[in-house]
């Protein structure tokens, strides 16, 4: 019996010793997927795409890394605390991929595996390029690009559409109706500014 549970004891701890091991990993990729992440959204603002691709592939090479880890895991429990981990990090890359597709009209190839594994980051990720959306889209009117701020307008409406058709649980995504309540508003606000816009230049003419 006594070896028997010493043999448990030694295997437990070569166990979290793994698990230990991938979390810190995953840490250390999470911190720069969120700092590049960050880099390419400020670059797509600043209409600098030059390097971004590269930028995009190591993020991508980060995330398929660190999915690999996690699927490395046998434990239910034991993924759950490393995927938490990701989250933050998915999140800001939904958002910056998302924004890039929109700016440069380039089609990307998302990791399936962040659509089952995590699926909360990706809608949370689409809610903050909504929040970019925006962004762009007040950058566009104060240049009086009206077309180009119509086209971010109408992204804004169509996401606020998409997902408003969709029912949610706040057990699993505790911020998915305040935030589609924020989209609402941002939509609402942003319908507004344009109309005025329009209006304002109409004045100038």
């Amino acid at each position: 019996m006594l070896n028997e549970l010493d043999n448990y004891i030694i295997l437990t701890a070569e166990k979290y010793n793994k698990l230990e091991e991938i979390r810190e990993k995953i840490i250390s990729n999470n911190r720069k997927i969120i700092t590049t992440s960050a880099q390419i959204i400020h670059l797509l603002h600043r209409s600098e795409v030059s390097n971004i691709n590269n930028l995009l592939s190591d993020v991508n090479t980060l995330i398929s890394i660190s999915l690999d880890d996690v699927e490395q895991l046998r434990d239910t429990g034991e993924k759950c605390i490393v995927l938490k981990i990701l989250r933050d990090g998915v999140r800001e890359y939904v958002e910056a991929s998302l924004l890039y597709e929109f700016i440069t009209k380039e089609q990307l190839q998302i990791d399936n595996r962040i659509f089952t594994l995590l699926s909360d980051a990706f809608i949370e990720g689409v809610f903050e390029f909504a929040g970019e959306l925006r962004r762009l889209f007040l950058k566009k009117l104060i240049k009086r690009d009206l077309e180009g701020a119509k086209e971010a307008l109408d992204f804004i409406e169509l996401l606020y559409e998409k997902l408003s058709t969709i029912t949610i649980k706040g057990f699993f995504i505790s911020s998915f109706k305040r935030r589609l309540d924020l989209l609402r508003a941002q939509l609402d606000k942003s319908m507004e500014n344009y109309i005025f816009s329009q209006y304002g230049v109409r004045e100038a003419v």
